[in-house]
């Protein structure tokens, strides 16, 4: 993945450098998608992390980022989010430093800014509470 990411970002670079703005627009284009997806891993905790911002900080509509979300993935942008901070969550409870955080600042730390909703997402997703899946993983340390 990185290897691609660096071929389309040096790609767009070298692009941009010639002055054929049919060239500039596709290499801008194509790399959309890669540029969205490093964008999210980098602000993924963030909680402010909305759409809204995402096409604004890629100087894009609304549309055009569902657009080329939906042609990339198989989830909604959301539910993207949502499963990646899960993820992140699982890995935190998991932790071994795990037992000096509360699960409340351990939602917090990845993007959640509600408890009660990160609960009810964790047992959708893992068919455990937070709390259940931290007493598991305890044991196996």
């Amino acid at each position: 993945m990185v290897g691609n990411a660096a071929t389309e970002l040096v790609r767009a670079l070298v692009v941009s450098a010639v002055q054929d703005p049919d060239r500039q627009h596709l290499a801008i284009t194509d790399s959309l998608p890669l540029r969205i997806s490093l964008y999210l891993s980098d602000h993924l905790r963030e909680p402010d992390l909305t759409p809204a911002r995402i096409a604004a900080e890629h100087h894009i509509s609304l549309r055009q980022l569902y657009n080329v979300w939906s042609k990339n993935c198989d989830q909604s942008l959301a539910q993207w989010i949502i499963n990646q901070r899960l993820v992140a969550a699982r890995s935190e409870l998991a932790g071994p430093d795990s037992r000096a955080k509360t699960i409340s600042a351990i939602a917090r730390r990845c993007g959640f800014v509600d408890t009660a909703h990160f609960a009810r997402k964790f047992r959708q997703a893992y068919g455990m509470s937070p709390r259940e899946w931290r007493s598991i993983a305890r044991q196996q340390l």
